[in-house]
């Protein structure tokens, strides 16, 4: 079961690449019950099995990153800025005060362009605050 406030959100976060993600976490070891869920900027990926043997847990993380991009993109709090026009006026993070290019992280609340260890650093904005 799939559900959302935000179908076009949903729709988004359920591409191709995620969805293959999906199936093959359900797939792995144990069961093929998994748990993805939301609230707020947190992301929770649960298998409901013991993944014994390294290989499995590594392939949980490979998924388990495929799964978070995908929930990025849809949210679109994360984005590339490497191919920024040039015309267009550099963004500086208000955490450290420095142009933000390359992944940046944009706070849900006020759309500030962060550095993403500067989000993390900052335990969220360093303009209004947000987590």
């Amino acid at each position: 079961m799939i559900k959302g406030s935000d179908p076009g959100r949903v729709q988004r976060f359920m591409a191709e690449d995620v969805k293959g993600a999906l199936r093959e976490l359900r797939s792995m070891a144990g069961n093929d019950t998994i748990d993805v869920a939301t609230d707020g900027a947190a992301l929770r990926i649960q298998k409901l099995s013991w993944l014994e043997a390294p290989d499995l847990l590594q392939a949980f993380c490979d998924l388990g990153r495929r799964v978070a991009d995908g929930y990025l993109d849809a949210a679109g709090t994360e984005q590339d800025l490497s191919a920024q026009d040039a015309r267009s006026p550099a963004h500086d993070c208000p955490v450290c005060g420095h142009p933000v290019t390359g992944s940046a992280k944009t706070c849900p609340s006020c759309a500030a362009l962060h550095h993403p260890e500067c989000w993390q650093l900052n335990d969220g904005c360093g303009l209004c605050g947000a987590e």
